[in-house]
Protein backbone atom coordinates (compact mmCIF):
# COMPACT_ATOMS: atom_id res chain seq x y z
CA UNK A 1 0.00 0.00 0.00
CA UNK A 2 0.84 3.30 -0.11
CA UNK A 3 0.38 5.01 3.06
CA UNK A 4 0.64 8.64 4.41
CA UNK A 5 1.32 9.48 7.93
CA UNK A 6 0.08 12.62 9.69
CA UNK A 7 2.16 13.64 12.71
CA UNK A 8 5.04 11.29 11.48
CA UNK A 9 7.53 13.19 13.88
CA UNK A 10 6.18 11.44 17.30
CA UNK A 11 7.84 8.96 19.42
CA UNK A 12 6.14 6.24 18.82
CA UNK A 13 4.38 6.89 15.52
CA UNK A 14 7.89 7.03 13.20
CA UNK A 15 8.94 3.70 14.49
CA UNK A 16 5.31 2.31 13.07
CA UNK A 17 6.95 4.43 9.74
CA UNK A 18 10.21 2.50 9.81
CA UNK A 19 8.60 -0.93 10.17
CA UNK A 20 5.97 -0.34 7.73
CA UNK A 21 8.77 0.39 5.07
CA UNK A 22 10.29 -3.01 6.11
CA UNK A 23 7.06 -4.90 5.34
CA UNK A 24 6.89 -3.32 1.79
CA UNK A 25 4.77 -0.29 1.81
CA UNK A 26 6.02 3.05 0.35
CA UNK A 27 5.45 5.53 2.83
CA UNK A 28 5.43 9.59 2.99
CA UNK A 29 4.89 11.43 6.32
CA UNK A 30 4.24 14.94 7.07
CA UNK A 31 4.28 17.16 10.33
CA UNK A 32 3.89 20.93 11.56
CA UNK A 33 7.85 20.57 12.16
CA UNK A 34 10.07 19.63 9.01
CA UNK A 35 12.36 17.73 11.32
CA UNK A 36 12.03 15.83 14.92
CA UNK A 37 14.36 13.81 16.72
CA UNK A 38 12.23 10.61 15.45
CA UNK A 39 11.62 11.96 11.60
CA UNK A 40 13.74 13.88 8.99
CA UNK A 41 13.12 15.15 5.49
CA UNK A 42 9.43 15.37 5.70
CA UNK A 43 6.53 17.55 4.58
CA UNK A 44 6.20 20.06 6.85
CA UNK A 45 2.74 21.40 7.86
CA UNK A 46 -0.21 19.32 6.42
CA UNK A 47 -2.27 19.70 3.10
CA UNK A 48 -4.21 17.47 0.93
CA UNK A 49 -2.24 17.35 -1.83
CA UNK A 50 -0.35 15.21 0.37
CA UNK A 51 -3.05 12.25 0.40
CA UNK A 52 -2.84 11.93 -3.66
CA UNK A 53 -2.70 8.69 -4.79
CA UNK A 54 -2.48 7.60 -0.85
CA UNK A 55 -4.34 4.59 -0.08
CA UNK A 56 -4.05 4.88 3.82
CA UNK A 57 -3.90 8.00 6.13
CA UNK A 58 -2.37 6.84 9.61
CA UNK A 59 -2.77 9.60 11.87
CA UNK A 60 -1.14 10.14 14.95
CA UNK A 61 -4.25 10.56 18.32
CA UNK A 62 -2.69 13.65 19.27
CA UNK A 63 -3.93 15.38 16.07
CA UNK A 64 -7.68 14.60 16.99
CA UNK A 65 -6.76 16.37 20.20
CA UNK A 66 -4.92 19.66 18.54
CA UNK A 67 -6.92 20.36 15.31
CA UNK A 68 -10.01 17.81 14.56
CA UNK A 69 -10.90 20.06 11.49
CA UNK A 70 -6.86 19.23 10.47
CA UNK A 71 -7.25 19.62 6.21
CA UNK A 72 -5.55 16.38 5.30
CA UNK A 73 -7.93 14.31 8.56
CA UNK A 74 -11.01 15.56 7.06
CA UNK A 75 -10.11 14.69 3.26
CA UNK A 76 -8.83 11.35 4.81
CA UNK A 77 -12.25 10.86 6.91
CA UNK A 78 -14.17 11.96 3.96
CA UNK A 79 -12.25 9.06 1.51
CA UNK A 80 -12.66 6.62 4.76
CA UNK A 81 -9.03 5.85 4.84
CA UNK A 82 -7.88 7.19 8.42
CA UNK A 83 -6.23 4.79 10.90
CA UNK A 84 -4.78 5.65 14.34
CA UNK A 85 -1.03 4.43 14.12
CA UNK A 86 -2.23 1.67 16.82
CA UNK A 87 -4.88 1.12 15.26
CA UNK A 88 -2.63 0.00 12.06
CA UNK A 89 0.42 -1.55 13.83
CA UNK A 90 -1.94 -4.12 15.63
CA UNK A 91 -4.96 -4.58 13.03
CA UNK A 92 -2.22 -4.57 9.93
CA UNK A 93 1.08 -4.95 10.76
CA UNK A 94 1.51 -6.93 13.43
CA UNK A 95 -1.93 -9.01 13.04
CA UNK A 96 -0.04 -12.29 11.87
CA UNK A 97 2.62 -11.82 15.14
CA UNK A 98 2.40 -12.95 18.53
CA UNK A 99 2.02 -10.15 20.48
CA UNK A 100 3.70 -9.14 23.57
CA UNK A 101 2.80 -6.21 24.99
CA UNK A 102 4.04 -3.89 27.81
CA UNK A 103 1.97 -1.68 29.76
CA UNK A 104 2.08 0.71 32.92
CA UNK A 105 2.11 3.93 34.08
CA UNK A 106 5.75 3.76 34.85
CA UNK A 107 8.45 2.42 33.44
CA UNK A 108 7.24 0.98 29.79
CA UNK A 109 9.53 2.29 27.28
CA UNK A 110 12.70 0.60 29.66
CA UNK A 111 10.96 -2.62 30.18
CA UNK A 112 10.01 -2.53 26.30
CA UNK A 113 13.11 -2.28 25.09
CA UNK A 114 14.63 -4.69 27.63
CA UNK A 115 12.30 -7.68 26.66
CA UNK A 116 13.10 -6.95 22.94
CA UNK A 117 16.73 -7.33 24.35
CA UNK A 118 16.06 -10.73 25.61
CA UNK A 119 14.13 -12.18 22.74
CA UNK A 120 16.92 -11.31 20.14
CA UNK A 121 19.97 -12.00 22.46
CA UNK A 122 17.68 -15.86 22.43
CA UNK A 123 17.73 -15.86 18.93
CA UNK A 124 13.81 -15.05 18.67
CA UNK A 125 14.20 -12.20 15.92
CA UNK A 126 11.24 -10.06 17.32
CA UNK A 127 10.13 -6.84 16.09
CA UNK A 128 10.17 -4.29 18.74
CA UNK A 129 8.14 -0.88 18.95
CA UNK A 130 9.30 1.27 21.81
CA UNK A 131 8.42 5.03 22.34
CA UNK A 132 12.23 6.17 22.54
CA UNK A 133 15.57 5.94 20.58
CA UNK A 134 17.22 2.65 21.05
CA UNK A 135 21.32 2.94 19.96
CA UNK A 136 21.34 -0.33 18.73
CA UNK A 137 18.25 -0.20 16.66
CA UNK A 138 19.15 3.73 15.32
CA UNK A 139 15.80 4.69 16.64
CA UNK A 140 12.61 3.40 17.83
CA UNK A 141 11.46 0.49 16.25
CA UNK A 142 12.80 -3.32 14.96
CA UNK A 143 12.17 -5.14 12.51
CA UNK A 144 12.75 -8.95 12.63
CA UNK A 145 11.06 -12.20 11.01
CA UNK A 146 10.65 -14.04 14.28
CA UNK A 147 6.96 -15.03 15.47
CA UNK A 148 6.99 -12.48 18.16
CA UNK A 149 6.51 -8.75 18.45
CA UNK A 150 7.53 -6.95 21.21
CA UNK A 151 4.97 -3.79 21.88
CA UNK A 152 5.04 -0.50 24.50
CA UNK A 153 1.02 -0.60 24.95
CA UNK A 154 -0.14 2.97 25.88
CA UNK A 155 -3.11 3.35 28.32
CA UNK A 156 -3.89 7.16 26.57
CA UNK A 157 -6.70 7.74 24.57
CA UNK A 158 -7.15 3.50 25.61
CA UNK A 159 -4.72 3.50 22.47
CA UNK A 160 -3.52 -0.01 24.06
CA UNK A 161 -7.11 -1.15 23.41
CA UNK A 162 -6.16 -2.09 19.53
CA UNK A 163 -3.86 -4.79 20.52
CA UNK A 164 -4.95 -8.58 21.46
CA UNK A 165 -1.66 -9.19 23.09
CA UNK A 166 -0.76 -12.91 23.68
CA UNK A 167 1.00 -12.03 27.07
CA UNK A 168 0.91 -9.03 28.46
CA UNK A 169 3.14 -7.34 31.44
CA UNK A 170 1.75 -4.83 33.55
CA UNK A 171 4.70 -2.96 35.20
CA UNK A 172 2.03 -1.03 37.87
CA UNK A 173 -1.14 1.39 37.62
CA UNK A 174 -1.27 4.68 39.28
CA UNK A 175 -3.53 7.88 37.93
CA UNK A 176 -1.73 9.65 35.04
CA UNK A 177 -2.80 11.29 31.64
CA UNK A 178 -5.49 13.68 33.81
CA UNK A 179 -6.21 14.92 30.24
CA UNK A 180 -7.78 12.27 29.39
CA UNK A 181 -9.11 10.03 32.55
CA UNK A 182 -10.65 11.53 35.29
CA UNK A 183 -9.75 9.38 37.69
CA UNK A 184 -7.96 6.15 38.75
CA UNK A 185 -10.90 4.24 38.66
CA UNK A 186 -11.71 4.94 34.72
CA UNK A 187 -7.40 4.43 34.83
CA UNK A 188 -8.19 0.70 36.06
CA UNK A 189 -11.47 0.50 33.80
CA UNK A 190 -9.42 0.58 30.78
CA UNK A 191 -6.56 -2.02 31.68
CA UNK A 192 -9.08 -4.61 32.54
CA UNK A 193 -10.26 -3.69 29.34
CA UNK A 194 -6.68 -4.34 27.82
CA UNK A 195 -6.68 -7.35 30.09
CA UNK A 196 -9.57 -8.70 28.68
CA UNK A 197 -8.33 -8.58 25.10
CA UNK A 198 -5.27 -10.89 25.62
CA UNK A 199 -5.85 -14.16 23.35
CA UNK A 200 -4.04 -17.45 22.28
CA UNK A 201 -2.51 -18.20 25.89
CA UNK A 202 -3.66 -15.15 27.63
CA UNK A 203 -0.48 -14.90 29.64
CA UNK A 204 -0.65 -11.77 32.03
CA UNK A 205 2.45 -10.79 33.93
CA UNK A 206 2.17 -8.48 36.97
CA UNK A 207 4.60 -6.77 39.75
CA UNK A 208 3.61 -9.45 42.38
CA UNK A 209 4.19 -12.12 39.80
CA UNK A 210 7.88 -10.95 39.68
CA UNK A 211 11.01 -13.22 41.18
CA UNK A 212 13.39 -10.62 43.92
CA UNK A 213 16.28 -11.46 41.90
CA UNK A 214 19.16 -8.55 42.55
CA UNK A 215 20.83 -8.01 38.84
CA UNK A 216 23.95 -6.63 37.97
CA UNK A 217 22.40 -3.97 35.84
CA UNK A 218 23.77 -1.32 33.62
CA UNK A 219 20.84 1.32 34.33
CA UNK A 220 20.71 2.23 37.79
CA UNK A 221 17.83 2.09 40.22
CA UNK A 222 15.52 -0.52 42.28
CA UNK A 223 12.62 0.68 39.71
CA UNK A 224 15.01 -1.14 36.50
CA UNK A 225 15.59 -3.62 38.95
CA UNK A 226 11.90 -4.01 39.13
CA UNK A 227 11.81 -4.21 35.46
CA UNK A 228 14.62 -6.63 34.92
CA UNK A 229 12.49 -9.02 36.96
CA UNK A 230 9.20 -8.49 35.51
CA UNK A 231 11.39 -9.72 31.79
CA UNK A 232 12.87 -12.54 33.54
CA UNK A 233 9.46 -13.65 34.50
CA UNK A 234 8.63 -13.43 30.45
CA UNK A 235 11.65 -15.08 29.35
CA UNK A 236 10.97 -18.07 32.06
CA UNK A 237 7.69 -17.96 30.21
CA UNK A 238 9.15 -17.80 26.91
CA UNK A 239 11.41 -21.08 27.68
CA UNK A 240 14.60 -18.84 27.43
CA UNK A 241 17.55 -20.60 29.53
CA UNK A 242 18.27 -18.86 33.21
CA UNK A 243 21.90 -18.18 31.30
CA UNK A 244 20.77 -16.30 28.53
CA UNK A 245 17.95 -14.41 30.62
CA UNK A 246 20.96 -13.02 32.70
CA UNK A 247 23.26 -12.07 30.71
CA UNK A 248 21.01 -10.11 28.34
CA UNK A 249 19.16 -8.19 31.24
CA UNK A 250 22.99 -7.18 32.54
CA UNK A 251 24.18 -6.36 29.30
CA UNK A 252 21.31 -3.93 28.57
CA UNK A 253 22.23 -0.90 28.35
CA UNK A 254 19.11 1.52 28.68
CA UNK A 255 17.42 3.65 25.97
CA UNK A 256 17.35 7.44 25.30
CA UNK A 257 16.26 10.06 27.38
CA UNK A 258 15.93 7.33 30.49
CA UNK A 259 19.09 8.58 32.78
CA UNK A 260 21.28 8.94 30.14
CA UNK A 261 24.04 10.03 30.35
CA UNK A 262 25.42 13.07 27.70
CA UNK A 263 28.06 14.24 29.03
CA UNK A 264 31.03 14.07 31.46
CA UNK A 265 33.02 16.66 31.43
CA UNK A 266 35.71 17.99 34.57
CA UNK A 267 33.88 16.03 37.11
CA UNK A 268 30.36 16.86 36.07
CA UNK A 269 27.99 14.12 34.88
CA UNK A 270 25.12 15.42 33.38
CA UNK A 271 22.20 13.06 32.51
CA UNK A 272 18.64 13.27 30.32
CA UNK A 273 15.66 11.79 31.80
CA UNK A 274 11.77 11.53 30.42
CA UNK A 275 10.12 11.70 34.07
CA UNK A 276 7.85 13.90 34.54
CA UNK A 277 4.99 12.11 36.76
CA UNK A 278 6.01 13.29 40.23
CA UNK A 279 6.02 9.56 41.23
CA UNK A 280 8.41 8.95 38.40
CA UNK A 281 10.68 12.15 39.34
CA UNK A 282 11.11 10.96 42.81
CA UNK A 283 11.80 6.76 41.63
CA UNK A 284 14.53 8.60 38.87
CA UNK A 285 16.57 10.77 42.09
CA UNK A 286 16.23 7.95 44.71
CA UNK A 287 17.97 6.01 42.47
CA UNK A 288 20.59 8.56 41.36
CA UNK A 289 20.71 9.43 45.31
CA UNK A 290 21.85 5.13 45.88
CA UNK A 291 24.08 5.00 42.67
CA UNK A 292 26.27 8.66 44.01
CA UNK A 293 25.51 8.92 47.73
CA UNK A 294 27.76 11.92 47.98
CA UNK A 295 27.32 14.17 44.96
CA UNK A 296 25.71 17.41 44.62
CA UNK A 297 22.68 16.64 42.51
CA UNK A 298 20.93 19.78 40.76
CA UNK A 299 18.07 18.93 39.10
CA UNK A 300 15.83 21.12 36.48
CA UNK A 301 14.08 21.25 32.86
CA UNK A 302 16.24 21.22 30.19
CA UNK A 303 17.95 24.73 29.38
CA UNK A 304 17.14 25.89 32.78
CA UNK A 305 19.87 24.79 34.94
CA UNK A 306 23.39 26.43 35.36
CA UNK A 307 25.84 23.70 35.36
CA UNK A 308 27.84 24.41 39.13
CA UNK A 309 31.60 22.60 39.57
CA UNK A 310 31.62 18.81 40.57
CA UNK A 311 27.32 18.93 40.41
CA UNK A 312 25.93 15.72 38.35
CA UNK A 313 22.74 17.59 36.29
CA UNK A 314 19.73 15.78 35.79
CA UNK A 315 17.90 17.27 32.95
CA UNK A 316 13.66 15.85 33.25
CA UNK A 317 10.84 16.60 30.68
Amino acid sequence: MRIHFLGIGGSGISGVVKLAESFGHEVSGCDLEGNSAYAKNIFQGHDPKHLKGVDLLVVSPAVFYQNKDNPELVEGQKRKIVMTWQEFLGSVLLKDKKMICIAGTHGKSTTTAMAGHLLIDAGLDPIVVVGAHVKQWKGNSRFGKGDYAVVEADEFNNNFLNYHPDIAVINNIEFDHPDFFKNREEVEASFNKFIKNLKGEKILIRQKDSENIHFNLKVMGEHNQKNANMVYVLGKKLGISNEVIIKSLESFNGIGRRMELIADRKGIKVYDDYAHHPTAIKTTLDGVRHEYPDANILVGQKHSCQITKESLIVLTR
